[in-house]
């Protein structure tokens, strides 16, 4: 009689191949969306942001919410700064496309990290000049072909 041979323990491991490429690609669309999601988590607990900034800084908590909110913004705007750079010199995006409805270019916005020009110096941005670039860069993401993508409704196929 032959003895059993012993139970091998195995380790089930699942292998992919990755194109380094994609991978890259994969990463940074993450990255932009967790900045973007960043914005919208701190937009909205703003009302519980504001009074515990207000006991921590001397200033007024809005206007510390405010400069925390351009930066968050500002953040949004470097993870899709080099996205915009290359959608410029492509062509993709036009000098228009980089100004914000009340006149503020994103790529200062960001540079400045949530900083404006007014006259000759650089202040922090109000919290509507921040959600204004922040609904830019939005429209920017789409426009490169990032965001959601909406199509009509064309009805039942016909076969």
């Amino acid at each position: 009689m032959s003895e059993p041979e012993p139970e091998r323990e195995t380790e089930d491991v699942d292998l992919f191949v990755v194109d380094p490429d994609d991978y890259q690609k994969t990463k940074k669309l993450e990255s932009i969306h967790k900045a973007k999601e960043d914005v919208m988590k701190k937009r909205r607990n703003r009302y519980d942001l504001i009074p515990d900034l207000s006991s921590q800084y001397r200033d007024e908590g809005h206007e510390v919410f405010s400069t925390l909110f351009a930066q968050t913004v500002a953040n949004y705007g470097t993870e899709l700064l080099p996205l915009i750079e290359q959608g410029l010199r492509e062509g993709a995006l036009t000098e228009d496309d980089i100004e914000s409805v009340r006149g503020v270019d994103v790529r200062d916005f960001t540079e400045l990290d949530g900083g404006v020009h007014d006259t000759d110096e650089v202040r922090p941005a109000t919290e509507k000049e921040a959600l204004d670039v922040y609904r830019q860069l939005d429209r920017i993401q789409q426009k490169l072909g990032l965001g959601l993508e909406i199509e009509a409704d064309q009805g039942p196929a016909e076969i």
